[in-house]
């Protein structure tokens, strides 16, 4: 999150929404409002915003409703919901949590106490936030080497074991053939592009058959399947992959 966080403040009362736009925007946010159901779903999908203040008696569709519905859906799941419900609607808290909602505030407002929900709220979502940026980069550098299998594993926190079992396997072994002696006529810099692109065209067809880069030998690749993740074609997937590498090297020249 960078700059003001955006709050969307969903209340179909004029009043009470000028009060809170009023107050939210003299705390530094930027405030959008809604007066209706439709319309708060309407606005939290075109502006995304880092908050939804929602009061659950809404026309058209209620808060339940909106919570529901936008909770369901994957582009707006992570965007925390503030329900407001009255002093004595016990049920429509509980209610307001089991469709979603992260947290409630009671009418009439306590300001002070509003203000700290919904700092603690943003705080939560910018460590969610950073947490997703950071297993993305993640994803992006392990699905250069493991298949996605493995990859999806390490990333779940499951338990994935790398020794301690003994089972076949299919290695398949890849040389680049006359590099040495390309390479002792070559300019430094060019043997590494060309390492970088034909090693990397390998890798790439490797992992298309789900096949784990074991190790990078000079101008080799060691690669091995049915390991950690079991494949009952592991030899069909290496003798495939062979193929695949061959056919894209050629594609090179």
């Amino acid at each position: 999150m960078t700059g003001a966080a955006t709050i969307l403040a969903a209340d179909d009362t004029q009043e009470e929404a000028d009060v809170l736009h009023d107050f939210l925007s003299a705390l530094g946010y930027n405030v959008l409002v809604a007066h209706d159901g439709l319309e708060t779903l309407s606005k939290v999908r075109l502006f995304r915003p880092d908050l939804l203040l929602l009061d659950i008696h809404m026309p058209g569709m209620d808060g339940f409703e909106v919570c529901r519905r936008l909770k369901a859906d994957p582009l707006t799941a992570d965007i925390p919901v503030l329900m407001v419900t009255g002093l004595r609607d016990l049920r429509d808290r509980v209610k307001g949590l089991g469709v979603g909602a992260d947290d409630y505030i009671i009418k009439p407002f306590d300001f002070e106490e509003l203000a700290a929900r919904i700092a603690a709220r943003l705080r939560a979502k910018q460590e969610a936030d950073r947490l997703r940026l950071e297993q993305a980069r993640t994803r992006e550098v392990l699905q250069r080497y493991l298949a996605q299998p493995v990859v999806e594993t390490i990333l779940n926190g499951s338990d994935l074991a790398l020794g301690g079992t003994r089972r076949e396997v299919t290695v398949l072994f890849v040389d680049l053939h006359g590099f040495t002696a390309l390479a002792e006529r070559t300019p430094p810099e060019k043997v590494l592009e060309l390492l970088n692109v034909h090693l990397g065209t390998a890798a790439e067809a490797v992992l298309v058959y789900q096949g784990t880069l074991d190790k990078f030998m000079g101008d080799a690749m060691l690669t091995i399947f049915n390991a950690p993740h079991p494949q009952p074609d592991h030899a069909r997937r290496a003798v495939r992959a062979a193929w695949l590498i061959r056919t894209r090297l050629q594609q090179l020249h």
